[in-house]
């Protein structure tokens, strides 16, 4: 297996929004939510099996300008084709969500 080092994504949608699929081979250490937002975000972090959800954080507030880091202690598990994938729900006070997801 060939493991991706780190990934990247603006999340703007207070949609469900996937960050990991199964089989991205992304070796997991720590997850930052930087909120940009000019107000504060409620931030639900979850993984999947495609049936059940199992939240890593569930309705934290992200005050704006702060970002919340999730470690090596709390974040690993398995996303190869036959692991987990990985999805975020913001919901902002108002206006437009707006974090920054940086997965290393």
């Amino acid at each position: 297996i060939s493991w991706i080092m780190a990934v990247y994504k603006n999340v703007t949608s207070s949609s469900i929004t996937s960050l990991l699929t199964r089989g991205d081979n992304v070796r997991v250490n720590s997850i930052s939510l930087c909120n940009n937002a000019a107000v504060t975000v409620a931030a639900q972090l979850f993984l999947s099996d495609g049936v059940n959800n199992y939240f890593l954080i569930k309705d934290v507030d992200i005050p704006t300008e702060v970002t919340l880091v999730l470690d090596h202690n709390s974040v690993k598990f398995n996303n190869s084709a036959s692991g987990l994938s990985l999805f975020i729900k913001l919901t902002p006070a108002s206006s437009t969500a707006n974090v920054s997801v940086i997965i290393n």
